[in-house]
């Protein structure tokens, strides 16, 4: 063997490494190795789903889904993770957008309609931490909680609309909710 296919075998092993601590961990902190690795992000005893994902609305297909959330129920991070970005927007309300990683892959999480936010631009996140307040804001017509998965650089069709990296989120989620 020479010095550079040992160098290549010494990268292989510690990148696999680096995927086996990962998985470690996770199983430590409770995330079971079966692609659910996102916790109920919304802090209440009953978990309903008030509108899944894909629905056709007329004007446009659902892209994430909906979760009932009381006014001002506490939101939690449903991953560990980064704070990209918290703002104000005309659809969404008061936002926050979080980014993710899982199995070597980029994720964010658009958390929507929201009271008010507990977080920072830049913050780093765990799972469970506080990072928002349920709320009514944006294209909203009652208190609920939004959440858009998105697969950074995946695109999909749903019914003919091309959704740029949504995907389902409810099969990633460790807890099952209720539909409505």
């Amino acid at each position: 063997m020479t010095d550079e296919e040992l160098i290549d075998a010494l990268r292989v092993i510690s990148q696999r490494r680096s995927e086996i601590d990962a998985l470690v961990i996770a199983r430590l902190r409770g995330v079971p190795d079966d692609g659910r690795w996102l916790s109920w992000p919304v802090q209440v005893h009953e978990k309903v789903i008030t509108s899944p994902f894909g629905v056709d609305r007329g004007a446009y297909v659902h892209e994430g889904v909906d979760l009932r959330a009381p006014f001002d129920s506490v939101i939690l991070a449903p991953a560990d993770g980064i704070v990209e970005r918290a703002y104000v927007g005309k659809s969404y309300g008061n936002c926050i957008i979080t980014q993710h990683e899982w199995r070597g892959k980029a994720y964010r999480i658009y958390h929507a309609h929201l009271n008010r936010w507990l977080v920072s631009d830049g913050q780093t996140i765990q799972r469970g931490q506080p990072i928002a307040h349920s709320g009514n804001t944006g294209n909203s017509t009652a208190p609920h909680y939004h959440l858009t998965l998105v697969e950074v650089g995946n695109t999909a069709r749903l019914k003919g609309v091309l959704l740029i990296g949504c995907i389902d989120p409810l099969p990633h989620f460790i807890e099952k909710g209720t539909p409505k």
